[in-house]
């Protein structure tokens, strides 16, 4: 009985000094993108410019640049398509161009005041809180 008690307190002593997984930077991680586009069709699109790395921030939500970045709203019938390995490909409907997310992009467009009503699917509470870029053409530089 001594010796159950003294392997089970050894166990839970051990088990508390576990350390925790972390991921390395250059890992790939299982985020599931957010692709959150315009619901009306549209040949116009506004004329600023904004480029860097496209990418997924830990809630899902595509930007540009880095995690405080404005959320992307994609042009009506833009695509996300998973390719697997963690890898996953945006077609921009505006152009029909698509890109990895992770390349360096050039997009057009502009900052812009979206109403949940002009979008789908409805902007997750967790990418509401750097404002919005109103996508248009989209370059793979």
């Amino acid at each position: 009985m001594k010796i159950q008690l003294l392997l089970s307190l050894m166990t839970i002593n051990l088990t508390s000094c576990m350390v925790k997984p972390s991921i390395a930077k250059n890992e790939q991680t299982s985020i599931q993108p957010i692709l959150i586009t315009s619901n009306t069709r549209s040949n116009i699109s506004m004329l600023a410019s904004a480029q860097g790395k496209l990418i997924v921030d830990k809630n899902g939500c595509i930007r540009l640049g880095d995690e405080t970045s404005p959320l992307i709203i994609w042009p009506y019938g833009s695509k996300l398509e998973n390719l697997g390995n963690g890898k996953f490909k945006i077609t921009n409907s505006f152009t029909s161009q698509s890109a990895l997310i992770g390349e360096q992009i050039s997009l057009g467009g502009g900052l812009y005041e979206v109403k949940s009503t002009q979008v789908i699917p409805s902007i997750p509470n967790a990418c509401a809180n750097h404002g919005y870029w109103l996508a248009g053409p989209m370059n793979v530089k």
